[in-house]
């Protein structure tokens, strides 16, 4: 998620927040990985998942409201430390 997020950040997560309901930044278990991204909800049900660092190759993904329950949603991202 460079540059929102860079190496060592600790994130805080409000793991109340298991529910997608407006477009954020969510902490997400997929195909048995755990990612720190964007997620925008469609409106046939559907959601997408979105890379902050294009750059490095990573595109958008399309979650089917059909597939929903193959994502987890760990929390919604509400900061970030940043060691200077």
């Amino acid at each position: 998620m460079y540059p929102t997020f860079r190496d060592y950040d600790v994130i805080i997560i409000d793991a109340s927040l298991i529910e997608v309901r407006e477009e954020g930044l969510y902490t997400i278990v997929y195909d048995d990985a755990v990612f720190a991204k964007r997620v925008q909800p469609l409106r046939d049900g559907s959601l997408r998942i979105v890379s902050d660092n294009k750059a490095a190759g990573y595109v958008d993904e399309i979650v089917p409201a059909s597939e929903r329950h193959t994502l987890k949603i760990v929390g919604r991202i509400r900061g970030v430390y940043r060691n200077l």
